[in-house]
């Protein structure tokens, strides 16, 4: 099951960081849903989460990340050091929940309704998945340092 994860991988030009991080080996890359359902049918079972970064590397300024909850599941509370992330809903239902000291705000995307959204990413927020195999893109700025990640 290793080896044909291997030469998944291999073929659609992905390189394994770990067993929950992927990137792309080439500047001009390119991935469709089927080939994300693809990968995850050989992901271990017990895992909840990966992603599949379309950047070659921590260190350039764009991050752009597929990031599939296998199960439904929450993450965070968290926040960065930096501007703006935006997610984009490509399957399945996520909610984000802005956590400010008065009140949270709820943004809901689903299949039907809204897919996009585009936050302050200094801000405590939750990243929530309502349905197993919940995928979305996922762009911030980089270069990724794992201290400008703070966690409540």
């Amino acid at each position: 099951m290793k080896n044909k994860l291997n030469e998944i991988l291999d073929k659609l030009k992905l390189k394994k960081k770990n067993n929950k991080v992927f990137y792309s080996k080439v500047d001009n890359f390119s991935i469709g849903l089927k080939e994300i359902l693809i990968i995850s049918k050989f992901i271990n079972k017990r895992q909840k989460i990966f992603r599949i970064c379309l950047h070659k590397n921590n260190l350039q300024k764009i991050h752009e990340m597929i990031i599939v909850h296998l199960k439904s599941q929450t993450i965070g509370p968290l926040k960065q050091k930096k501007k703006f992330i935006s997610y984009h809903l490509l399957k399945g239902k996520l909610k984000i929940e802005l956590l400010n000291k008065k009140r949270s705000k709820i943004f809901k995307l689903d299949e039907k309704n809204k897919k996009h959204l585009r936050i302050k990413c200094d801000l405590f927020r939750k990243v929530i998945s309502l349905k197993p195999m919940t995928i979305f893109l996922e762009i911030c700025e980089g270069p990724f340092k794992d201290k400008d990640t703070i966690w409540k």
